[in-house]
């Protein structure tokens, strides 16, 4: 087992600022932070702190993003925490299609989170089917 070295609060500093709900985070090899936003899709925040969005333009539903993954072709999977739920991806260009809204005939609900993993399998999590979801 690797002991991790003890980092003191204060040695802690601030990343990004006006965030909707930065429910998931990426970091890439680069330095970047990729963090799901409410308002409809990702915010990415260089490592010199400058941060872009990149929103869904033509969605046909009100977004949620909760979960995200980084597909090998630059654009993301969002789990829909939204009424509507399921799964969407999001190209670089902003665009966005149905990834997943249904499994043996039943619509996803609120979706929370997608995964891909080393082999390119794509794992997701639903945290319940009550509704509302405050009752589960």
């Amino acid at each position: 087992m690797r002991a991790f070295d003890r980092i003191e609060l204060d040695a802690l500093t601030p990343v990004g600022s006006a965030l909707h709900r930065p429910e998931c985070v990426l970091c890439t090899s680069d330095g970047a932070v990729i963090v799901s936003d409410w308002a409809g899709g990702v915010c990415r925040i260089g490592s010199d702190g400058a941060q872009r969005r990149l929103l869904a333009t033509n969605a046909p539903i009100d977004l949620r993003p909760n979960g995200i993954a980084l597909l090998r072709d630059g654009s993301f999977l969002l789990a829909n925490l939204g009424p509507e739920g399921g799964v969407w991806q999001l190209s670089p260009s902003g665009d966005v299609d149905p990834f997943l809204l249904e499994v043996d005939g039943l619509g996803m609900p609120p979706t929370n989170f997608v995964l891909v993993d080393a082999q390119e399998r794509i794992w997701i999590t639903v945290s319940t089917r009550v509704e509302p979801r405050a009752d589960a």
